[in-house]
């Protein structure tokens, strides 16, 4: 139950205390959808869920970065062939989703591909927006980096490598002050369990290898 839940080991990471390495998103979305439905039945539908909303948000990062609607689509298809086919046990896959248990992932990775696709999308066109849509996209994209960081910590590294990128070559324009704020405001938003992950790492043993 809310704001509360269970049904979990609560030292389930190398014995350290829950969501304490990996952000709290994924338990609360399920705690939401055990409200309707009982907890089995919560979990195979946030699971199908994830598993869906993966070549959709691939297809709209390819459809944001310009690609044709047939290309995409193709892009989309060749992107799930990995995802179902390798017996890879690092996460995203079915494999690592379904034997390992590494469902959160799997809700992260579509929140990547659509926070970079709408991420390309706005600072490419910064230039075109009016102050209402430019609002708008600095509001999307600080959700989208904060429920990335809450939901999966890694997954986080890549979408801030990714905006790195992004402000490296807009470096001279007025976007790139977009860029930063949205991304200061994303962290910000997910600050409450940054925060106690910084202070809890310092008092853990070679904290490294769990993070690696």
């Amino acid at each position: 139950s809310l704001p509360g839940y269970g049904g979990w080991n609560p030292y389930f990471f190398a014995g350290h205390p829950n969501d304490t390495y990996y952000g709290p998103a994924y338990h609360y979305l399920l705690a939401l959808v055990n409200l309707v439905f009982p907890m089995e039945i919560a979990f195979k539908l946030l699971t199908v869920a994830s598993i869906g909303a993966l070549p959709l948000a691939f297809y709209y990062l390819a459809r944001r970065l310009g690609f044709e609607r047939d290309e995409s689509a193709v892009h989309m298809v060749m992107l799930m062939i990995p995802m179902v086919f390798v017996n890879i046990a690092a996460g995203g896959t079915l494999y690592s989703m379904f034997l390992v248990g590494l469902v959160s992932n799997a809700v992260a990775f579509p929140l990547y591909f659509v926070y970079l696709g709408k991420l390309h999308q706005t600072l490419t066109q910064y230039h075109a927006l009016d102050g209402r849509q430019q609002r708008l996209s600095f509001v999307a994209l600080s959700l989208l980096l904060a429920a990335i960081t809450l939901t999966h910590f890694v997954v986080c590294f890549a979408a801030l490598i990714t905006l790195g990128i992004y402000l490296i070559y807009y470096l001279r324009q007025s976007s790139f002050r977009f860029g930063v704020l949205h991304g200061l405001c994303g962290l910000l938003l997910a600050s409450f369990w940054l925060l106690p992950l910084v202070a809890f790492k310092s008092s853990v043993y070679n904290p490294g290898t769990i993070l690696n």
